[in-house]
């Protein structure tokens, strides 16, 4: 049989891959929907925690991501309950939003649609 490696993780199969490791490597969320879901929670979240939501999804290193999600988890009990869904829940939707922690090449994350409304 034919193996198959990842070329972004050498001497990686890519059949022994979890589900969320391939994820990791071909998926981004739609900025647009991302945001609308953002929006909902205003009214319910301090300014200072949804700029700090806003600011994970991006294709440069954050300033200060620690920090930023620190914040969100302090930020009451709808931000942490939504940083603990990206985190625990829907562990793919961290690297889906910030480059640095997927496994698309920056290259091809920036010239990849960062929103799915052309599809829809």
């Amino acid at each position: 049989p034919r193996y198959v490696l990842c070329v972004l993780v050498s001497r990686t199969l890519l059949r022994n891959l979890e589900p969320y490791d391939h994820l990791r490597r071909f998926y981004r969320q739609c900025l647009a929907q991302y945001k609308r879901n953002i929006c909902s929670l205003r009214g319910q979240v301090h300014k200072d925690v949804e700029v700090a939501i806003l600011s994970i999804a991006s294709a440069e290193p954050h300033p200060d991501l620690q920090g930023a999600l620190k914040k969100i988890k302090k930020g009451g009990k709808k931000a942490a309950a939504w940083l603990k869904d990206k985190i625990e829940g829907t562990k793919f939707a961290l690297p889906a939003l910030y480059q640095p922690n997927s496994l698309i090449p920056l290259e091809i994350w920036r010239a990849s649609p960062s929103t799915t409304n052309g599809n829809e």
